[in-house]
């Protein structure tokens, strides 16, 4: 019993295999040794398209990566230009409100100050408001204000001027400024306040 469990083959190695093909090659007749060979060859040029494959779809798709890659970057950098522009944005025109609402009583207390006196006393108080106005407006410029500048006989501009009223004049041709209300100004190149102006019709 014993004897016969030790009779039964061991299985084969990949090495024996290959060693046994090897044999059954060498033994067998040529045309077989030719026809093996030959379907070997063909193998080898599925696998060699296969690998050719696959090496163009590696290619395509580093491609693909990198150009994904560069439309990111470009995103990204998109982002980053509009983010910066709109902090610079709010930096130099952040101010507009607050800027409105000092500008207002300045017009108002500028056209105070140009009415007629006849005490000495308030000249005397006008010349100080007066000081102080312009240390006021030139604060204002140091930070981008600037009145803009509207002459009498100017054209109406809808762009800085705010048309008050329309009147008749022998003395203006039509769409030109008889009268300026009140002053406008810019915050650097933005309009904040229209000049308010009455015009000839």
């Amino acid at each position: 019993m014993s004897k016969d469990k030790n009779d039964k083959k061991e299985p084969k190695s990949e090495k024996d295999e290959f060693q046994i093909t090897l044999d059954f090659l060498g033994t067998q007749d040529p045309e077989i040794h030719i026809n093996y060979k030959k379907i070997v060859e063909d193998k080898v040029q599925i696998l060699e398209a296969e690998i050719e494959a696959l090496k163009t779809q590696l290619t395509m798709q580093k491609q693909e990566a990198e150009e994904e890659n560069l439309k990111n970057i470009a995103k990204i950098q998109t982002m980053a230009r509009r983010h910066h522009e709109e902090i610079s944005s709010m930096r130099k025109y952040g101010g507009t409100k607050l800027a409105e609402d000092i500008l207002r009583p300045i017009d108002l207390f500028k056209k105070v100050l140009n009415s007629p006196v006849s005490s000495d006393e308030i000249k005397n108080y006008f010349i100080g408001f007066e000081m102080v106005i312009k240390q006021m407006e030139h604060a204002l410029e140091e930070n981008g204000i600037q009145q803009i500048q509207v002459n009498i006989g100017d054209q109406f501009d809808p762009l800085i001027h705010n048309g008050n009223e329309t009147v008749e004049s022998e003395e203006f041709k039509t769409g030109q400024i008889v009268a300026v209300i009140s002053n406008g100004y810019k915050l650097y190149e933005r309009v904040i306040m229209h000049a308010l102006v009455k015009v000839a019709k």
